[in-house]
């Protein structure tokens, strides 16, 4: 059994969710997906293998605070979602599996 957990905190806090937005910091332009003063993901996983099979469950939890919404670029009303609240909250929960047939060839879903 493998056991794995991360943690990740991107404080923009001080910078403003604005500057995050026109890239003002050094941040590749498309790369700020979550536009928010604060955000925090976590997540956690654990797989089983028996025999030639493997199981596995993933749980992923991001928190954005001071939010602004979510963009593909710069936010507008065509290329992003804008926020009604500051504070959202995005749960992923996911079951996988693989079973080795041969050496060199498996079949896996997730």
């Amino acid at each position: 059994m493998n056991i794995a957990a991360a943690y990740l905190q991107l404080d923009l806090s001080g910078v403003g969710a604005a500057a995050a937005i026109s890239n003002a910091n050094g941040v590749v332009s498309g790369d700020n997906m979550f536009v928010a003063g604060l955000q925090r993901t976590f997540g956690a996983g654990l797989n089983y293998a028996f025999g030639p099979a493997t199981v596995g469950f993933v749980f992923t939890q991001t928190k954005l605070e001071d939010a602004v919404g979510i963009t593909c670029g710069a936010i507008s009303a065509t290329n992003g979602v804008n926020f009604t609240s500051n504070y959202a909250r995005f749960n992923n929960y996911e079951l996988n599996g693989r079973y080795a047939l041969t050496p060199a060839l498996s079949l896996a879903g997730a």
